[in-house]
């Protein structure tokens, strides 16, 4: 199947965007039946843009977990950091630190621990997260340096400073979104004013003058 036309994760479940695409395409159809001049055959077309639309809007819970991983990102780093610099052995410290953490970061790291219990290398345990678009960076780094023993405490150090200002300049522009996201609510409660007290004057004397 072509990139376009793969779901995005967190995409609403096929049979809602099915069931979405269809009520869209019945809709137009309506629509088209009791309007001249509108073309039913655009319905399917109607239909199939919902569709594929829906496919790549991820849904609100895969984007609050992201956030939550993406926050809770910098302490994990640092307390498997001080649990390697304790002379934890890597793998129990990333026992307790999946037990510490809050969800979702906690079954994160359960994950990983699952895998080496199972008897997976720590690097290829790691690994498996490397194309996750908030742990990747980390568990690629981790990866590489899973056997490298305090030294790795170190990478972990560095990886919880750098996603500290990730944070930081996401939260910055956040700030700056929501600006914006303002404006349209503020055009919205005065545009109707400056009409009816700046335009509507205007054009009425305006007619006057031409029918009166």
């Amino acid at each position: 199947m072509p990139a376009w036309l793969r779901p995005v994760a967190g995409a609403p479940p096929g049979k809602v965007r099915v069931a979405a695409g269809l009520l869209a395409g019945l809709s137009w159809g309506l629509l088209a039946g009791r309007i001249s001049g509108l073309a039913w055959w655009l319905a399917p077309i109607a239909a199939a843009t919902v569709f594929w639309w829906l496919s790549h809007v991820p849904g609100r819970a895969h984007e609050r977990r992201r956030r939550m991983l993406r926050s809770a990102l910098p302490e994990a780093c640092t307390l498997l950091a001080v649990c390697v610099e304790s002379g934890l052995p890597f793998r129990l410290a990333v026992d307790v630190v999946a037990t510490a953490m809050p969800e979702p970061m906690g079954a994160v790291l359960g994950t990983v621990r699952a895998r080496t219990d199972l008897g997976v290398d720590d690097a290829l345990a790691w690994a498996s997260l490397a194309d996750d678009p908030d742990l990747g960076a980390t568990a690629r780094e981790v990866a590489r340096f899973a056997g490298a023993g305090t030294a790795l405490a170190g990478i972990l150090r560095e990886q919880a400073r750098e996603a500290r200002r990730d944070a930081q300049s996401e939260a910055v522009v956040r700030a700056r979104a929501v600006g914006v996201r303002s404006v349209l609510p503020l055009m919205t409660c005065y545009l109707p004013a400056f009409f009816l007290i700046g335009v509507v004057p205007v054009i009425g004397a305006a007619a006057s003058r031409i029918f009166g």
